[in-house]
């Protein structure tokens, strides 16, 4: 019962597991449950359950970014205007749902709370993400596939006659048009009504969506002076070599796991003096000279006198940064800039507005697949020195391992292997065995830190860098020739990604002695003799061979017992002979024992010639076979000598009487028993002058009595007249 509970727990957790996050609409997933046990004999067993398959239905989700609630906007969404004047506020809307879904787009005002409406506020797509709508043409739909996402612009208007410092809110609101329920509209922004100076900024990156490590993304963060009255530095905005500086400054502190690589050298702005400043510590300290080290935020510091930056203005900082290698696969790579200036000519860059974030640009780390798979420490393929596993010392070289001296066929070998997933996120890998030499029963085999081994079954999933240890494991067949080189070759398959491969070799492989069946001298620790021996004996009567089996196999071994004999006699009968003195014990048998490797046992088998045999020699063949390897057999030829046994009848008595000088006739039948020919005598008889004998035509042979009578043959009918 435990047996079966524990099947169904594994099947149950398998389907669970299966119905990942994400997967998208449509999918059909196919599972099924794997036991692995060993029989009660050590055998590796497997058993797999039936296929259940899960359709996977759309799920809707949808999220639109920054998230801000009517009554908690913070300062990164607060933008200024003057009165009149359009404002793009930026949003992300993404599809978090896993199929593609349309969204209705509106833009939703309070009632209360603030100071102002907008006029006629629509939303535009920002495809580009430079801060500019890509046309002239209001959405209030848009269309996204599963985990897209997409920059929109609202572009709001403050009434021409607003007063300085008054408020108006709003709010991006989207849609699900497949499940009406799921909506997101807490995402407030305010503009501020202000007749300083304002700048606006975006960042785009390029590409988007998913990255490879070791791939670049290209940003380039810029911005203009829309308004009308002209922007200054702020005092003291940041400290360069260790100085203080005054300016308008944009940076951008990158993501854990990018790094810049490049900056286009059209980095700059269209009035003051621009300088790329550099950090190696996240923006704790910069310089205006390019480090060696790996830069991990850049900025642009835009110096001049007094209010410097006037309408129409532009910045811009264009650099490529590059994806670290062997980033985990789905790291999120989201990036923002952020601008300080001074708007109202107070040098503080601390009023609002005046500190502006972009949106932020969204990639992630593409997921990388991968396999390295080799000799065991080594799975790169750079194997050296050598190794003990199963008593066997292996030597490494390369992407390959040999088992050094020399393996007898009928054990077994065991080469241990290392699997790495070289990609940069969970992936599953299948192990197989491509080439083994003919005959050779291998396997794969988990082992641990104490070289135990116990049954593998694919696929087996590796995170990110992980590694698992394996063992191939093959018996050499008994009956194997001897060979150099033998090849077990093994690939590792990651579900996706190319394979990899690696080579164990045993340097030389020699035979398996031979089963040897021969003549018993007693003595088991000498060899069975080949040397055929004659037993005799009378019909009727078992003959006794005394036999030796030596099993000449490195392993156990047991063997099943035949023999040949003439037609008409029944076949032999083997029984043990523990004691090696040729006296059979125990009842008869027709296998072996196991014998051990290396080892002998005495037998003794019983020939009975049939009752009527006649006297002679027989051969007689006796063959031990193995159980398990039958081209491994051994047999012996021995003599049955069936000895003579003379044996006659002769009858019936007779009784006559007849004159003197007559003549009497009797009739008698003489008839040979024995086992083979032989010759018969008549003695000499008494009280008679002469004997005639004759045979069937009665053609006489007269005798004295005092004379023998002998003759040959099974039976005679010989007529006696006196």
């Amino acid at each position: 019962m435990l047996s079966k509970r524990w099947i169904c727990t594994s099947l149950m957790t398998l389907l669970t597991g299966a119905l990942a996050i994400g997967t998208p609409a449509g999918t059909t997933i196919t599972n099924s449950a794997t036991l692995n046990f060993r029989t009660v004999l050590g055998d590796p067993q497997q058993v797999t359950s039936n296929p259940v398959n899960v359709l996977v239905t759309q799920v809707y989700a949808v999220s639109v970014t920054p998230n801000a609630t009517e009554n908690a906007i913070p300062s990164s969404r607060t933008f200024n205007a003057f009165p009149g004047q359009t404002v793009f506020i930026p949003y992300t809307i993404s599809n978090d749902g896993n199929g593609t879904d349309t969204f209705n787009l509106s833009v939703i005002q309070p009632s209360t709370g603030d100071d102002f409406d907008f006029s006629n506020p629509n939303i535009y797509l920002d495809g580009d993400n430079d801060g500019t709508p890509d046309s002239n043409t209001p959405l209030t739909q848009i269309q996204l596939s599963a985990d897209a996402k997409a920059t929109l612009l609202v572009a709001a208007q403050p009434p021409a006659g607003a007063a300085a410092s008054s408020i108006g809110k709003l709010s991006l609101q989207a849609a699900s048009t497949g499940n009406n329920s799921v909506v997101d509209n807490d995402n407030y922004a305010q503009v501020v009504v202000s007749t300083a100076a304002q700048l606006n900024l975006s960042l785009s990156n390029n590409p988007q969506g998913p990255v490879a490590p070791g791939a670049t993304i290209r940003y380039v963060a810029q911005g203009s002076n829309p308004s009308s009255a002209a922007a200054g530095g702020v005092t003291g905005v940041i400290n360069v070599d260790g100085s203080p500086q005054t300016g308008i400054l944009l940076r951008d502190i990158l993501p854990a796991g990018l790094t810049v690589s490049s900056v286009d050298p059209s980095s700059g702005s269209s009035v003051g003096t621009s300088t790329v400043i550099y950090s190696t510590d996240g923006g704790v300290t910069w310089t205006a000279t390019r480090p060696t080290g790996a830069i991990n935020a850049i900025g642009l510091l835009i110096t001049g006198t007094g209010n410097f930056f006037g309408p129409g203005a532009t910045y811009r900082l264009d650099f490529t940064t590059t994806v670290a290698p062997g980033t985990a696969g789905g790291t999120p790579l989201n990036n923002q800039a952020t601008l300080v200036f001074d708007g109202n000519q107070d040098g503080d860059g601390a009023d609002p507005g005046e500190n502006i974030t972009s949106l932020t640009s969204n990639n992630t780390v593409a997921n990388t697949y991968g396999a390295a798979f080799g000799p065991f420490g080594t799975p790169n393929g750079n194997g050296t020195g050598s190794y003990t596993f199963q008593n066997r010392l292996i030597d490494r070289n390369a992407d390959t391992q040999t088992i050094q001296g020399t393996v007898t066929a009928g054990t077994t070998v065991s080469f241990k292997q290392t699997l790495l997933n070289t990609g940069n996120s969970t992936n599953t890998f299948n192990v197989t065995i491509v080439s083994a030499p003919s005959g050779w029963n291998c396997r794969i085999l988990n082992v641990d830190g104490n070289d135990s081994t116990s049954p593998y079954s694919n696929p087996v999933s590796l995170n990110a860098g992980a590694s698992i240890d394996l063992a191939a494991e093959c018996d050499i067949p008994l009956d194997a020739p001897a060979g150099s080189n033998q090849e077990v070759r093994l690939t590792a398959t990651p579900q996706n990604g190319g394979a990899d491969s690696t080579s164990s070799f045993v340097a030389q492989v020699v035979a398996a002695n031979p089963v040897v069946l021969g003549n018993s001298d007693g003595n088991p620790a000498t060899p069975p003799s080949t040397t055929p021996v004659t037993v005799t004996t009378n019909p009727g009567t078992p003959a006794s061979f005394r036999l030796e089996v030596q099993n000449g196999a490195p392993i156990p071994e047991s063997y099943t017992l035949s023999g040949t004999v003439p037609a008409g006699y029944p076949a032999p009968v083997f029984y043990l002979d523990t004691n090696c003195d040729g006296t059979p014990e125990g009842a008869p048998i027709t296998t072996t024992p196991s014998i051990p490797a290396g080892q002998t046992i005495c037998l003794v088998a019983q020939v009975t010639p049939p009752n009527n045999q006649g006297a002679g020699s027989v051969p007689v063949q006796f063959t031990a076979t193995s159980t398990t390897t039958p081209s491994r057999t051994s047999s012996i030829t021995n003599t049955l000598q069936v000895a003579g046994v003379a044996s006659i009848t002769a009858g019936p008595n007779g009784a006559a009487s007849t004159i003197p000088g007559g003549t009497v006739v009797y009739n008698h039948t003489i008839t040979n028993t024995s086992n083979s020919a032989v010759t018969i005598s008549v003695p000499p008889g008494s009280g008679c002058e002469d004997v005639m004998y004759w045979w069937g035509a009665r053609v006489p042979s007269v005798r004295k009595c005092s004379e023998r009578q002998e003759w040959q043959g099974q039976e005679r009918h010989p007529d006696v007249s006196l």
